[in-house]
């Protein structure tokens, strides 16, 4: 190695250290501020050590290395001071300069932690890719706990999208893996997955056992952070088992773990879960403390995504005790953040439960319009979790159309439930003696709510899709629009 190099790497390796001890810092949150403004100031060192390495023709392992720093550095990344199109150039700058090296390791390297970082931001099919491209790379090289590293969260990609049993087997593989090589932190950490994998299968008398040998394993590792996840895991598992005293004394376990080790994120999720408890109880106004605490501590330890998740559940609590007009507020701002990031499911969720306080708050047009896009959006993505939103925006409807007045009604029984004022356009078919309608209400960009019409029946919505050119177009809205669609129907 050259001595730039050497001094470069080293130089590397100080600016890795202080990054640890800052983010030791912000997780504390007792020096949040300074520990970020100090990544300020280092920020222009950082940069240039980056571009010294590789005008000193260490591209390879000077990308490694300052890619490495800035995925460690997530905290101070959630946190705003570097942004998701930051650290996806720096990482991107990686994969070019290590696919032009010869070490397969450093090349799966950067795939395992641009993977790793499609991950944090929902971006699933991205995510998925690039661990099976680092897979591949860690396999070539025989490189078994990098194979490891890639199975564990190929299974946890798998776990987002709800695919359990592929997730399964590829955890129960890294788990194994983990074991052979004698690896304890990777098999406490695959077991923790496997963990939260019963518990959203449902399968909780299962989840509980392997979240009992994921704590025993963190207790054993002196990993308090895990031993506080998986006390958050044994008190989910109990609270839906119906144990609602020992569902509350683990998660009142786990506050005290993250109170004894300073982290102000395990206070926060503990203080979640005790709020998710309390609503499941039916005691609103102890959800709603629970909750606002939780978001308290989020704010305090200056982590922007934990307080956005925090004011969606607030809200939801907001909701149950009877006050959607503070619910609408906290989801607004919720939603405003994870469209910036664009965690896709996340806004889809918080669209439908603006469309919940819009409705409770008497609004049902806006209603309506929040939950076909949250429909919309989650067809686009692939999430399958639409029937009860689809049952919501039947309902809605229907309320719709019963709150029209009598003439209104008489004029449009086959046509209730349209918003004939969004309507852009309708398509009038004739085939084999039968007349129908197509109708196309305003939804975004190139999508239409589509309904279809026939002679004696209710409209039948068959959802977002693009228009069809069948049959005769008219270009019409609002009266004019039912008005042709009823002379045409024989009405």
């Amino acid at each position: 190695m050259t001595p730039v190099l050497e001094s470069q790497l080293q130089l590397a390796r100080t600016l890795t250290a202080k990054m640890a001890a800052w983010e030791r810092d912000v997780l504390a949150g007792t020096e949040a501020e300074s520990a970020l403004d100090a990544f300020d100031l280092e920020r222009p060192a950082i940069e240039e050590t980056r571009n010294r390495m590789v005008a000193a023709g260490a591209e390879s392992a000077a990308a490694g290395f300052m890619c490495c720093l800035f995925v460690a550095s997530a905290p101070t990344i959630l946190m705003g001071r570097l942004t998701p199109e930051e650290l996806e150039q720096w990482v991107a700058d990686g994969i070019d300069q290590a696919c032009q090296g010869d070490d397969p390791r450093i090349r799966a390297t950067h795939f395992l932690l641009r993977g790793y970082s499609s991950m944090s931001r929902q971006r699933i099919v991205d995510a998925s890719s690039d661990m099976e491209t680092a897979l591949h790379g860690f396999q070539a090289a025989d490189d078994r706990p990098g194979v490891g590293a890639c199975l564990l969260n190929l299974g946890n990609v798998a776990v987002m999208r709800n695919d359990f049993e592929e997730a399964e087997e590829l955890l129960q593989a890294a788990r194994d893996l983990f074991s052979d090589l004698g690896l304890q932190r990777g098999v406490m950490t695959a077991t923790g997955s496997l963990s939260y994998l019963l518990i959203r299968q449902r399968r909780y008398p299962d989840a509980v056992d392997f979240a009992r040998e994921y704590l025993a394993l963190a207790r054993q590792s002196r990993q308090q952070n895990d031993e506080a996840l998986a006390l958050g895991q044994i008190g989910t598992c109990f609270r839906h088992l119906g144990d609602t005293t020992q569902a509350a004394d683990h998660y009142r376990q786990q506050y005290a773990v993250g109170t004894e080790i300073s982290n102000l994120g395990v206070q926060q999720r503990a203080m979640g879960n005790l709020g998710s408890l309390y609503l499941d109880l039916g005691e609103h106004e102890r959800a709603v403390s629970y909750h606002q605490e939780s978001l308290n501590l989020s704010l305090r330890a200056g982590n922007l995504r934990s307080a956005a998740t925090d004011r969606s559940n607030l809200a939801n609590a907001c909701l149950e005790s009877g006050d959607p007009a503070r619910a609408r507020g906290l989801l607004e701002e919720a939603l405003q953040y994870f469209r910036s990031t664009d965690e896709l499911h996340h806004v889809a969720t918080v669209l439908f439960n603006l469309g919940v306080a819009a409705h409770d708050l008497g609004e049902l047009p806006e209603a309506i319009q929040f939950v076909e896009e949250a429909i919309e959006l989650r067809t686009r993505i692939g999430d399958s979790r639409i029937a009860s939103l689809q049952a919501a925006l039947g309902e809605w409807r229907d309320e719709a159309a019963a709150a029209q007045t009598p003439g209104d009604a008489e004029d449009s029984n086959e046509t209730s439930g349209i918003d004939w004022e969004r309507v852009d356009f309708i398509y009038l078919i004739e085939s084999d003696g039968l007349r129908f309608v197509r109708v196309y209400e305003k939804h975004s960009g190139l999508t239409f709510n589509e309904w279809w019409l026939l002679p004696g029946q209710p409209p039948q919505f068959l959802g977002v899709n693009e228009p069809a050119d069948i049959g005769d177009r008219i270009d019409v809205s609002g009266a004019e629009a039912r008005r042709a669609a009823s002379n045409f129907l024989g009405r």
